[in-house]
């Protein structure tokens, strides 16, 4: 994550929403992600300019062409839109980091796309005692789950050495389980106890 995502601390807010298809998104988590329905450019071209922040929450059900509220999980991730491209068919490519995890309060009317008052997730940290075995631990396993993947690039890995939050490197982990369906990447994006997420994600990554 670099500074300036940094600088923007978790706070309650009012964000557009973008629902996504077959898409879970993690705090500490850049992805590309493609935007072609015109309610989600809608959203794209209000976001606040000082900000640049949107709430990502995944669909229901990935074959709603226009989901509504009741289509949508209520907890997701506020994400910094980090880069954007026009495409030729008028669709959008963004480049998304992934901040906090955040809950959906309340959905605001007259709106063209979705708007909601949302407020940050809290967290149950790892006992401090606990957190530098359970880091070295974890690393040590999700290495061996890279090495035998042929889906997640190798060098990931370089970055993760250099890690000190135990939060920030379960969901770069919990980002990359390569064989969870959206409603269990969901699930797990919704735990807030780091040290219950940490356990399920090394069942998950020793089941693969």
């Amino acid at each position: 994550m670099d500074e300036s995502s940094k600088s923007i601390a978790p706070r309650p807010i009012t964000l557009p929403i973008l629902p996504l298809r077959d898409v879970v998104v993690f705090p500490n988590f850049v992805i590309p992600l493609f935007v072609g329905r015109k309610n989600s450019k809608k959203a794209l071209n209000h976001l606040d300019p000082d900000l640049f922040l949107v709430m990502l929450v995944a669909q229901h059900d990935a074959v709603v062409e226009n989901p509504g509220p009741e289509d949508i999980y209520q907890i997701g991730c506020v994400a910094s839109v980090k880069q954007t491209v026009v495409l030729g068919d008028g669709s959008k490519k963004v480049v998304v980091e992934g901040l906090w995890r955040a809950e959906i309060i309340q959905f605001l009317e007259g709106n063209e796309f979705m708007v909601a008052d949302t407020q940050p997730l809290q967290t149950v940290p790892i006992n401090p005692m606990l957190a530098e075995s359970l880091m070295d631990t974890l690393l040590s396993e999700f290495e061996k789950y890279v090495k035998n993947s042929q889906k997640i690039p190798a060098d990931i890995l370089s970055s993760l050495p250099g890690v000190e939050q135990p939060g920030r490197l379960i969901d770069v982990v919990a980002a990359h389980l390569v064989s969870q369906s959206v409603n269990d990447r969901q699930k797990m994006l919704e735990m807030t106890d780091e040290q219950k997420r940490l356990e399920r994600v090394m069942v998950v990554m020793s089941s693969d």
